[in-house]
């Protein structure tokens, strides 16, 4: 498809379901212990670092659909069994320098403690359309978030000051309910 911007031609290689097994993990407790965070913020890395030791890894299922070529719909769940511990919808809006992007949205995450959290994020696709880096506010800090897709499927790594988690998702098949 000709014209199309990096942006544009990853986006449309993403369209779909993807799913996979991510792996969470505090990688810096003094970091974690150290920060200036509001009290939800804390509770919500406390509670996810206590899980990911108990529980191991998470199944991470997301979807993006295009509204145009300059819009999708983002939706993602991360669950354990039938317990949803993140779940979050945003729109993409791709800017008209090609590579950046905005994605605003809300998200829920589990324990739920008040209303969805609103958020703005920004990002820049990679000049060959392979892969993505995000700033995305998230529970007080800023987490880094890198993506590239692969033979096997789309790579992400999440980073924070003091955690990471990391994935391979797949293409989901289409199934009949």
């Amino acid at each position: 498809m000709t014209g199309e911007s990096p942006a544009q031609r990853y986006y449309r290689s993403l369209r779909g379901d993807w799913s996979g097994r991510l792996d969470f993990s505090i990688t810096d407790r003094a970091a974690l212990a150290a920060a200036e965070l509001p009290a939800r913020a804390r509770l919500g890395w406390m509670f996810h670092g206590i899980a990911a030791r108990r529980w191991g890894a998470v199944l991470m299922v997301t979807s993006l659909q295009e509204v145009d070529a300059q819009q999708h719909l983002h939706t993602t769940r991360i669950t354990k069994g039938p317990i949803v511990l993140l779940s979050s919808e945003e729109r993409i809006s791709l800017e008209t320098d090609g590579s950046s992007l905005t994605m605003r949205g809300e998200m829920q995450l589990w324990p739920s403690l008040g209303r969805p959290l609103r958020y703005e994020a920004h990002g820049e696709i990679s000049p060959d359309a392979s892969g993505a880096c995000y700033r995305i506010p998230f529970l007080g800090t800023e987490l880094m978030q890198t993506t590239r897709v692969l033979n096997e499927g789309l790579s992400l790594l999440q980073q924070t000051p003091w955690s990471q988690a990391k994935a391979v998702l797949k293409r989901r098949e289409a199934r009949l309910d």
